[in-house]
């Protein structure tokens, strides 16, 4: 409003000088022209308009010129890293995915959106160390501090009996201040506290194989210190719980089962997976620096297990058989061309095709019903709206080939901003 002022005034202006010209306020003395009131108001308009124009040009130019910085920053961030010479021990595995994903097809690259999170997320790393990568970058992730207004707080309190909340609550210990390594402001120990109370209960009334009763959360990548009774809890090990209920509860896929993930963030549902089956083999697809992230954090919580390392290859004959007596296998997104048709009874992907572009969701999805026999989740926004890439996807924009069977598409219990879905894919 305050850049159009000089564009009111003139058009205020002409209005008082109007009037003057019809009688009905009294500037008499003056000899003002029968065309000045309307030229004034027109100039006055015109000024607004311009105003206008002018903010819009501003906020273009300052968007593009963020644009290209952003751009710079990152290229920097991406040299800095393909720089044997500067690499620290801990992030090697980091310099060799980042030269293979280098050159993969625009398919498979990371939008505007996460490139940016790539450039901020490997500064947190840097800064904090991998080791405390909980406080750090996984608030980026599935983790959010929470209000006392929160969506999530309040769909929990409604699903769930109110004295069974106030029971956990007396039962959950924080026992240090609840912040990130960056200086962040803290969350509210009294509102968390009362949130995981509620957050609990939901996962217990869908926990139908009592899953929270074994199940603690690691204590590798540094989580807040929130404690139900004399175990670990956290927001991501509830919402995993949950998810792993919403979709076992509904299939009963074949053993072994083999359980491909695409944007597996650190492997938070991958945990619960490797916890609860025993004949179990996960596959996890994704970018720099999540993969990164995933692979170290199942590596350390999971140190009997065989893991396969993201590495290059040109055919899946190449690594048949190191694949197949791993336990855990991480790949690069643009390495699910190479693997052979129906090889998972699982597919899995969660908070990730609302952050891509129109053309790599229609691919993803090709590549899931090619490679998947049994069935397919997805967890996503109803509206995702990815400023930096101009795009907002929506709930029925999702490919899903008709050949799929659905079983479920319904709103998420907790985050009401998400719906989630199951599918028999043959």
């Amino acid at each position: 409003m305050i850049h159009n002022l000089p564009g009111w005034a003139f058009v205020l202006g002409g209005i008082v000088w109007m009037l003057n010209n019809q009688g009905i306020i009294g500037f008499h003395e003056i000899d003002w022209s029968s065309y000045g009131p309307l030229l004034t108001i027109v100039a006055g308009v015109g000024l607004i308009i311009a105003g206008g124009k002018v903010r819009l040009l501003k906020y273009r130019v300052a968007k593009r010129i963020g644009e290209i910085f952003e751009k710079i920053d990152s290229l920097y961030e991406f040299s800095h890293l393909l720089k044997n010479d500067v690499a620290e021990p801990e992030y090697v595995d980091m310099h060799q995915i980042i030269k293979l994903h280098a050159n993969a097809s625009p398919l498979y690259r990371a939008s505007k959106l996460w490139q940016s999170h790539f450039v901020r997320h490997n500064r947190l790393l840097r800064q904090n160390g991998i080791s405390n990568f909980k406080r750090s970058v996984n608030l980026g992730y599935f983790q959010w501090k929470i209000g006392f207004r929160d969506d999530q707080l309040v769909s929990s309190l409604r699903y769930v009996n109110t004295f069974a909340v106030l029971k956990n609550f007396l039962k959950i210990r924080i026992t240090s201040p609840l912040t990130d390594d960056v200086g962040g402001i803290q969350q509210n120990r009294f509102i968390y506290r009362f949130f995981m109370a509620s957050l609990l209960e939901v996962t217990k009334t869908v926990d139908h194989h009592n899953l929270l009763d074994t199940i603690k959360e690691p204590a590798a990548g540094n989580p807040w210190q929130v404690f139900y009774g004399d175990r670990l809890i956290s927001q991501d090990l509830c919402n995993s719980l949950i998810e792993y209920s919403s979709i076992t509860k509904n299939i009963a896929p074949s053993a072994p089962l083999v359980v491909g993930e695409l944007g597996a963030g650190y492997g938070r549902l991958a945990y619960v997976f490797l916890k609860a089956h025993r004949n179990v083999k996960y596959v996890i697809f994704d970018i720099p620096s999540a993969i990164f992230i995933s692979q170290w954090y199942l590596s350390n919580v999971f140190p009997d297990k065989n893991i396969f390392r993201v590495k290059s290859f040109r055919n899946f004959e190449e690594i048949r058989e190191e694949y197949e007596q791993s336990d855990i296998a991480f790949f690069l997104p643009e390495q699910m061309e190479l693997f052979p048709e129906k090889h998972f009874n699982l597919f899995i992907t969660i908070s990730t095709l609302g952050e891509m572009k129109a053309d790599q969701i229609r691919n993803y999805f090709s590549q899931i019903d090619r490679l998947t026999r049994g069935y397919f989740y997805t967890k996503q926004w109803i509206v995702s709206v990815n400023p930096n890439d101009d795009i907002v996807i929506s709930q029925a924009d999702y490919p899903v080939p008709p050949t799929w069977k659905n079983i479920y598409e319904r709103p998420v219990v907790v985050q009401k901003s998400f719906f989630e879905a199951l599918y028999r894919t043959n």
